[in-house]
């Protein structure tokens, strides 16, 4: 039992200080100055600047995933994971962060171009909340008005949001592992495949709209 964390086995213990050795191996604690102001106690300032200058807000809006892909940080091959949970992102908690950023966002030297992204779980499957995030930010006034919208998904959803998605000029980043051989670890719920269901719909892409 370790005080205010929780009780572990003796399994977990062990395998989270194999970890531990292999990362302390691998130089990751050896650290990094990195930029100079980090190097002291940040001033409000400090953080003002950086909140200013952020080129990029990403809200995770669902745990929720249609696959069950073996290596998935919460899948089969992992002998330790947190339970997957069925749970979508309150849109008041993603106003309330978008608000606050937009008098940062609304300053002289704030970035030209800011993006918002869509992370899961598998994002589609929360489009109404993505599509009403979008509607909101287009209502916020920034230094110049202007966002882009960005998702990683699986691909399995994309024909059924792709009017949308090419009509937000969305930049979406398709997970594929190569050929259906190198892919079959994406598999569905039900262990079956999902390498054409993906092709089949970049390929309504493909032909439907080949600029975008």
């Amino acid at each position: 039992e370790i005080e205010g964390v929780g009780t572990f086995t003796k399994s977990e213990i062990e395998y989270y200080y194999r970890k531990y050795i292999f990362y302390k191996e691998s130089e990751h604690f050896k650290g990094n100055p990195g930029h100079p102001q980090f190097q002291r106690r940040l001033k409000k300032e400090d953080i003002e600047k950086l909140l200013t200058g952020c080129q990029e807000l990403i809200f995770e809006v669902t745990k929720t995933c249609n696959m069950d892909c073996h290596y998935c940080i919460q899948g089969k091959l992992y002998e330790f994971h947190d339970k997957k949970q069925k749970e979508h992102i309150d849109l008041k908690n993603a106003k309330l962060m978008l608000d606050y950023l937009e008098k940062y966002w609304s300053r002289p030297f704030a970035p030209g171009r800011i993006g918002i992204k869509f992370y899961g779980g598998e994002p589609l499957l929360n489009m109404k909340v993505v599509r009403q995030i979008v509607a909101y930010s287009k209502t916020l006034k920034t230094i110049n008005d202007k966002f882009y919208y960005y998702s990683t998904t699986n691909g399995v959803l994309l024909d059924r949001y792709l009017d949308y998605l090419i009509s937000n000029q969305f930049y979406i980043s398709i997970s594929l592992d190569g050929n259906d051989y190198n892919n079959s670890y994406r598999v569905f719920k039900n262990g079956k495949p999902a390498f054409e269901k993906v092709i089949a719909n970049i390929n309504i892409i493909r032909s439907n709209s080949p600029s975008y």
